[in-house]
């Protein structure tokens, strides 16, 4: 991950009641296993973020991995994490509403720093710029003095 991407797990609204005392907590959270996906919201996606070659074939990649892109992660068929890294260098307010459309049409919530978020726009962009990629963005000399 670069130091510009705001990097974050989607997970199902299903997980958000998980044992957080689990020695695999994290795993379990953010498995989509059992968990369907809006398939209108795969093709919005798509529109914003084409697939591309992934260097793994088990990750389908939307988006381009030096930019903003979200990466589905199988293992045998299954798909076991969505993982989205936001550019903050250059992100545009097309691809943010297509991320969070994406969010809400699979009842999903946002997993960051071992955290269940239920989130707005709003909520969204608190977490952004309180992350260390926006304060690198911002002021990368002083990111790296303080």
């Amino acid at each position: 991950m670069a130091i510009w991407q705001f990097e974050f797990n989607i997970i199902h609204k299903t997980k958000q009641n998980l044992n957080k005392s689990s020695h695999d907590f994290s795993d379990k959270v953010i498995s989509w296993e059992e968990c369907k996906l809006e398939e209108t919201s795969i093709l919005k996606l798509v529109s914003q973020f084409p697939i591309e070659k992934s260097w793994c074939k088990d990750i389908v990649q939307y988006g381009n991995k030096d930019k903003t892109y979200l990466e589905f992660c199988y293992e045998k068929n299954v798909l076991v994490e969505i993982l989205c890294r936001i550019d903050l260098r250059n992100i545009q307010k097309e691809e943010f509403n297509v991320i969070f459309d994406f969010i809400n049409m699979n009842d999903a919530l946002i997993f960051y720093n071992e955290i269940i978020y239920n989130i707005s726009k709003n909520d969204l962009i608190n977490l952004i710029t309180e992350s260390d990629a926006y304060k690198f963005c911002k002021a990368p000399r002083e990111f790296f003095i303080l």
